[in-house]
């Protein structure tokens, strides 16, 4: 039987996604290196993937014009899922006979 031997090479880790944009920050995947552009339009830096906005800029400005009292805060959640889920799968009606 052969053996087989496992070379592994240390990579850089960065678990910060703000820290993951900096200048300096290692490549996080390297099909993605100096890369401008994706499918879901301009990259920011190379491990910027994709930006999502949905809603009206305009109107949302507004509504904090007119507010007495707004509150400015970042809220980050790096991991995102845009995709419903759903079962992989087929159904087929079948006879007794085997025929359909």
């Amino acid at each position: 039987m052969a053996k087989v031997q496992v070379e592994y090479e240390p990579l850089p880790v960065i678990i910060d996604p703000f820290k993951a944009m900096a200048p300096d920050a290692p490549v996080l995947r390297e099909d993605l290196a100096g890369k401008t552009t994706g499918a879901h339009g301009p990259r920011k830096h190379h491990n910027h993937i994709f930006e999502w906005t949905v809603g009206d800029k305009d109107l949302t400005d507004a509504a904090f014009k007119k507010a007495e009292v707004t509150i400015k805060e970042m809220i980050s959640y790096h991991r995102v899922l845009r995709r419903r889920w759903r079962p992989a799968s087929a159904s087929a009606p079948s006879t007794r006979s085997g025929a359909s």
